[in-house]
């Protein structure tokens, strides 16, 4: 992964002593926590990288529920920081929206609550011949979010009415003492608890995400190889990019640019887009603080906002995020519409996406509109585990320059509170 920004950024010089001495401090337990198996910390999210036994033992169960056969289907149900992170390296790897590719072997994801998403589950659940055909994953550290649980009871009773007694394709992954875990626990439903202490927006690498991905036959170290090759090289003050974005979004941010725009020129990539977009919203949005992230998909984009972004308010910093040119066969020429030049219809997709890209970074410096770029070597579990390091830690960052808590998230428990009462 490479991470390029428009002006270097002097860490040393440029902020207060105190400023870099929490930064200093947050390195610290980060890589002191980076061991902590026990997870007391929220800090300890990276030692889900190096933690052997807890890769062992989900190794066990994955081998208990799927014994020799992957299952034709994966339900995974959660929302938000439950199921995110998992969505995004799916459907980076096997394709998303018109992207998709029409494979036999599938994962679906049950987050919110609408006819729309549950018709269509309904129609599949027709396409199981066998209940070994399928796997569920219910995912939710407390244990209480009302959409899962409907979600929850809406799949079970379905999958329930076709195949009966369905425990053994059913794993629970939740926080002790929660409804979840309780009711596994009398049901003998297989179940994976979480530390008492974590955010599951930073459970990228954690069971949440690592659970799903292995029962679907996702290999899980080539995901976190990627992240642990990132968190070692970006751990220190000096050279250290996840730093000197953070500064960078940070001095923009006290110019007035507080929309972050996250570009993806691929659309494979949007739901990694989408994880980002929750990392930055609910860890840094507090106490009037915050900078509004969304998410753009080249080139499709360009003609719909670039307008605006070029032409109208001055108020975003972008973070262009792209692939390494692959090698790919020219797109053609046809017989029938002679449209392009030979030397267009010569290139691949990649070279043209390539060529638009550069031109619109070119435009962005004509215009002073403060970017950075980050090029994918390719799209794979490995870069997919770099990406979402960098952003983790960006994110940290930030919140330390910002004097918030990235781990929490008091805002969102009000409306949660609030639709509980409604439907009681």
């Amino acid at each position: 992964m490479t991470i390029l920004l428009r002006q270097k950024i002097n860490i040393e010089g440029k902020e207060k002593k105190t400023v870099k001495a929490n930064l200093e401090e947050v390195l610290r337990k980060l890589i002191a926590f980076s061991e902590d198996f026990s997870y007391r910390e929220h800090e300890s999210l990276f030692a889900f990288l190096n933690d052997k036994d807890l890769l062992e033992k989900l190794t066990a169960l994955v081998k208990k529920i799927n014994g020799h056969h992957l299952p034709k289907t994966v339900f995974v149900i959660g929302i938000g920081g439950a199921n995110l992170a998992t969505k995004a390296i799916h459907d980076a790897l096997s394709g998303y929206g018109e992207s998709a590719y029409d494979a036999e072997r599938k994962m679906i994801f049950l987050d919110t609550v609408d006819e729309s998403v549950s018709e269509p589950v309904l129609l599949h659940i027709k396409t199981l011949n066998k209940k070994e055909d399928f796997v569920v994953v219910i995912v939710s550290k407390s244990g209480e979010t009302l959409e899962t649980l409907a979600n929850t009871e809406f799949l079970l009773s379905h999958l329930e009415a076709r195949f009966g007694d369905i425990r053994d394709r059913t794993v629970v992954v939740t926080g002790g003492g929660s409804k979840l875990d309780l009711s596994a626990k009398e049901k003998n439903i297989s179940l994976v608890l979480l530390p008492d202490v974590f955010s599951d927006r930073f459970g990228a690498f954690s069971p949440t995400t690592l659970l799903p991905m292995m029962l679907y036959g996702y290999p899980a170290d080539d995901l976190l190889s990627g992240a642990r090759e990132v968190f070692r090289k970006f751990i220190g003050l000096k050279e250290n990019i996840s730093l000197e974005t953070a500064f960078a979004i940070d001095e923009e941010y006290g110019r007035g640019h507080n929309i972050y725009d996250l570009f993806f020129f691929s659309p494979r990539l949007e739901t990694l887009g989408k994880w980002h977009r929750q990392l930055v919203a609910e860890s840094l949005g507090k106490t009037g603080k915050g900078i509004t992230p969304t998410v753009s998909i080249g080139t499709t984009d360009l003609h719909s906002s670039l307008q605006l972004v070029l032409d109208g308010p001055k108020n975003k910093i972008t973070s262009f995020v792209s692939v390494h040119l692959s090698e790919e066969e020219s797109i053609g020429d046809s017989l029938e519409i002679d449209a392009l030049s030979a030397n267009v219809t010569s290139k691949s997709f990649s070279e043209i996406n390539n060529a638009i890209l550069q031109s619109v970074q070119e435009s962005y410096f004509k215009n002073n509109l403060p970017y950075f770029d980050i090029i994918l070597s390719d799209i794979s579990l490995k870069t997919i585990g770099e990406y979402m390091t960098f952003a983790m830690l960006q994110t940290i960052f930030l919140s330390k320059l910002w004097s918030v808590n990235a781990f929490d998230q008091p805002a969102v428990e009000e409306y949660k509170t609030r639709a509980k009462r409604a439907l009681e």
